[in-house]
């Protein structure tokens, strides 16, 4: 730390300033030198088509007057705002021959200075490219697993899947996931559409999103078709099951606006060994190990978003 004191002198005395000028004046304020440093940076890759926001943590990382990030010596990441200890900055595009992946060096120059930066690689991978989507359609509260199947499906840390209906982008998205170690799979919850959809049998656009952009998806993949809600009729009273029967049947409606395998049922803490479904039924088979006359047990059915519940069943 120092004082700062600024002096000025100008004895040239020119025609239309007859006199001359010194002056000095110390300001009471400390002036501090600080030294910036770089901890750490995430993701670590993105799609060719840039767009990812990086962020890099640290330490006096908005002292001096000039900053410049770059992920190689040709794309540079656009700084988007920085505090003392965060800085984000969104990376450009990568321009030249398609690549399947390229590995490159981040830099940050403060003040013309090289900021070391440990582990500072970032790996550009190609845009990726949709082959399949399954199942098309979803119930309108969504949860629904959706899969999706492709190349470089792993570009982005963080996909999204959102859509386009009537004209407009829906406001709803979900974050897919791959599998361990998948580069071709990956599974995309379907959004929650219910506050912006009413329409029991609507249909949108699918759109996932890497980074910010667009993916394309071939038209016939697009299309995507959002269902009502199952519903299951009210019981009176206390439902009784006799332990010996095989299948505790549920009637409903719209329920085969889910596909059977993404029914789940439990009663208690058990699951059901089997679950069969038709368009007004959900019948389960129970697990009836511990099970005694006379328990009373909390029965559940969840599908996606989806959640219904009978607290006063008991077994006969």
């Amino acid at each position: 730390m120092a004082k700062v004191e600024v002096e000025v002198k100008d004895f040239t005395m020119p025609a239309d300033r007859p006199f001359t000028i010194f002056g000095k004046v110390e300001f009471e304020e400390i002036f501090s030198f600080k030294y910036p440093s770089a901890k750490s940076f995430s993701p670590r890759r993105g799609p060719t088509a840039g767009g990812t926001v990086l962020t890099i943590l640290g330490n006096n990382l908005d002292v001096g007057s000039s900053l410049e990030v770059k992920v190689s010596d040709t794309v540079a990441c656009t700084v988007e705002s920085k505090t003392s200890t965060q800085l984000l900055c969104k990376v450009g595009n990568l321009a030249g021959p398609k690549v399947d992946t390229k590995t490159v060096t981040l830099s940050l120059v403060i003040d013309n200075e090289n900021v070391k930066i440990p582990d500072p690689t970032f790996m550009f991978v190609s845009n990726p490219v949709i082959k399949n989507i399954f199942p098309s359609r979803s119930i309108l509260r969504g949860g629904i697993p959706i899969t999706v199947k492709g190349d470089y499906l792993y570009a982005s840390e963080r996909p999204l899947m959102t859509g386009i209906y009537n004209n407009k982008n829906l406001i709803a998205q979900s974050v897919c996931t791959l599998p361990d170690g998948s580069q071709t799979e990956m599974i995309c919850p379907s959004m929650d559409v219910s506050k912006e959809i009413k329409d029991a049998d609507s249909q949108i656009d699918l759109i996932i999103l890497y980074d910010g952009s667009s993916i394309f998806i071939p038209s016939d993949l697009r299309s995507f078709q959002y269902k009502a809600d199952p519903g299951f009729s009210k019981f009176q009273g206390v439902m009784q099951f006799v332990v010996n029967e095989q299948m505790i049947v549920f009637s409903g409606y719209h329920i085969l606006n889910a596909l059977g395998q993404h029914y789940s049922v439990s009663i208690g803490n058990k699951s059901c060994n089997h679950i069969e479904v038709d368009e007004n039924h959900l019948k389960c088979q129970p697990s009836l190990e511990g099970v005694n006359v006379g328990d009373g047990k909390r029965y559940d059915v969840v599908v996606g978003n989806f959640f219904y519940s009978i607290s006063n069943f008991v077994f006969l």
